[in-house]
This record gives structure tokens, sequence and C-alpha cells, in this order.
């Protein structure tokens, strides 16, 4: 039987972690949260996929050849490639928000010294070690999800995916205002500068985010971890951090996992138990961002060079290797850019944010069943 204490209605028992965090409440610290991990998510976006935009402004300055813009589209994507199960390791073993503010950082630092790129191979290398740092990002996910209870985490985490299609329709949109620009810099430089914004944000924005009490729970800092969850119910109900139900966490430690590394854990990934999970979620993962990925690369390209060519019925090979005798294509002093291709990538980016903003209403109204299948079939729209 449960006994309280008349003064402050507090619970004597302990709870497991759902049940603490559940107690800890939903308000404008979690609001919070989903802002700053989403700019994070955000960051994603504009800093990889956002390269594609930048390409077509600058193969004029930099007259980089189609194999060029191919390496320049996929460095970020290589980068991620790299470093993400590791990145993922990293914020095991070191905690969420400490791996997310650094990676965000060093992100940063890379993204911004690619403005002043003087050559391809200069911009091609930036952009790898930008991808290659940015993929600690991935982090926000478990974040967000420790950070709530079963009845809010699928639409939070819904909400949270929905960033990385605003961050698509920002580069989009701004792309189309940047550009025509008469600046005294290159514009694709400029719009360069942009797209570091929301990693810049939101690296500010982690300051103030405490470390994930789930991880602090594994890392047997019980007191931490208690102490945390008391500020969050504090922020959510303009509440002192005493009235917080709950003095004790039951949590049984994982000790093996202190003295794993990287290799231990990788491989655990490929056990027998373990195996089927790890095949399907990376098979489907895969299909999402090679199908994702790999058409918003070469899309403005495509796109451009159809509006070039009037839309006249071609392959996508067929289109790609329209104009591509000599380096710098179609480049003509003053000539103005053609913003046919960036509004329509813009028009496409609004109407898959509007139905990634459905998605995380019906989640939130009906389960987490068959979001997943949506979420492929939202992708396969874009």
């Amino acid at each position: 039987m449960t006994t309280t204490e008349p003064t402050t209605n507090k619970l004597i028992q302990p709870l497991n972690y759902e049940e603490a965090i559940s107690a800890a409440g939903v308000g404008r610290f979690h609001y919070y949260l989903l802002a700053t991990c989403g700019l994070a998510f955000m960051a994603t976006a504009t800093e990889v996929p956002g390269l594609s935009i930048i390409i077509l402004a600058a193969k004029c300055d930099l007259k980089f050849s189609l194999q060029e813009q191919g390496f320049l589209a996929s460095a970020g994507f290589c980068g991620i490639l790299i470093s993400c199960q590791f990145m993922g390791y990293l914020s095991d073993k070191y905690g969420r928000v400490k791996i997310m503010r650094t990676s965000l950082m060093l992100a940063l630092s890379c993204s911004l010294c690619s403005v002043f790129s003087v050559n391809t191979i200069m911009l091609i290398s930036l952009r790898f070690l930008t991808g290659l740092f940015i993929a600690g990002n991935q982090a926000a996910f478990s974040l967000m999800a420790e950070y709530h209870g079963r009845e809010s985490r699928a639409k939070h985490l819904t909400f949270l995916a929905a960033f990385l299609v605003l961050g698509s329709f920002y580069f989009r949109i701004m792309a189309t205002i940047v550009l025509p620009l008469k600046a005294f810099v290159s514009t694709w430089r400029l719009l360069l500068i942009i797209h570091a914004v929301p990693t810049a944000i939101s690296s500010i924005g982690l300051i103030l985010v405490p470390e994930s009490p789930k991880f602090l729970l594994e890392k047997g800092r019980q007191e931490e971890c208690l102490q945390t969850l008391k500020e969050i119910h504090a922020i959510n109900t303009k509440n002192t951090a005493e009235i917080y139900k709950c003095d004790f966490i039951e949590h049984k430690v994982d000790t093996t996992k202190a003295n794993s590394n990287f290799l231990t854990n990788t491989m655990e990934l490929f056990k027998m138990e373990h195996l089927l999970l790890t095949l399907n979620l990376s098979i489907t993962a895969f299909i999402i961002t090679f199908v994702s990925g790999g058409i918003m690369m070469w899309l403005p390209l495509i796109l451009s060079k159809l509006v070039q060519h009037k839309y006249k019925a071609y392959s996508v090979c067929g289109t790609l290797a329209l104009d591509n005798t000599t380096t710098a294509d179609g480049c003509v002093a003053g000539q103005e850019i053609d913003l046919a291709p960036y509004r329509i990538l813009a028009i496409i980016g609004f109407f898959t944010l509007i139905l990634y903003i459905l998605t995380s209403f019906i989640v939130s109204n009906f389960g987490r069943k068959g979001i997943l299948g949506m979420l492929v079939l939202l992708i396969f729209y874009d």
C-alpha cells in the first residue's frame, strides 16, 4: 500500500524509470527540448542534403565537372556513413548531450570554414568533415525518447522527424531568396552560412539541456538522475522541485556495459538473438536513405537541366549527360540564376512538411502502428 506525506503528497515507494519520467510531466521543458533537438536534426538536413542546392550556384566559381559534382553531393553522406556507428557508441559512453554539443560545434567549424573554399578539393574535404561530425546529431532521437514516457514519446519523436523535412524546406526556400541577391560575396557562400544557422542555434540551445536522466541512471548516478527529474518537473509545473513524487528509482545497473568497447558493442548487434532485427532495421534504413538521399542529391541538377532544355523527355542518365562536355557548362558572366528549379524544390518540401505534421497528429491519436510504413511512403513522395 502506498503511503504519502500530507504536506507534499510525495510518494514514499520507489518507481521504475518509466513511471518516474512520466511523473515529471510534459510541458515547457519538453517543448524547449523539441525545438533544440529539432534544430539539430534540421542542421543535418541543411548541412548534408542542402549541399545539392549549393552545387548549381557554385559550379561557375569553382568550375567542377559532373563527376566532381557527384563527389561533392555525396561527401557529407560519406562522412555520416563512416562515423554514425562510432558516434552512437560515444553517446552511450559519454552522454547524449555531451556528444551532441561537441559534434555540433565541430560540424559548425568545418561548415563555416568551407565558406572560404578556393577549390573543389577543399570544399569536398570540408563538407566530408562536416558530415563526419554532424552524425553525432543522431543522439537527439535517444535524448528525446529518454525524456518522455510511453504516452508522449511517439508523438514527440514524430515531430522531431518532421524537423528533417523542415530543414529541407528551409534550404530550398532560402535558395530562392539568397541566390538572386547582388552581394559583395558569391551568393553560394552566403547560402552556406545560412545553412549553418540551425547548427549554431542548436549548439547554443544545448547549453541549457541537462544530460539524459536515463543515461545517468544507467551509469549508476541515481542522485543526479533524480535531481534532473525534479528540475524538469519544476519547469513543467512551475512548482518547487520538492513537489516531485519520487525519491528513488528502481534500476539495476548493468556493469558489463561499463567495460565494453566499440567492437564489443557492434558485435552484439550480430548475435543470433539480435541478428534478424538488425538486418530488418538496416535494410529499412538503407532503402529510405537510398531513395530520399539519392534522389535529393541529384534532383536540383536534373530539374535545372530539364528547365534549361524546356522539359524535353529524357531519361535520368540522359538528363545528367546533357551539356557536360566542359567543366563550366553554361557559365556566362553576369548571367542570372534560373530560380525555377529551386521554386519547384521548395513546393515539394512544403507539401512534404505538411504531410509529416499530419502524420504526427495521426500518431498521437491512433498510436504507433504503421507509422514506419507511412514515413517510407512520405519519403517516396519526396
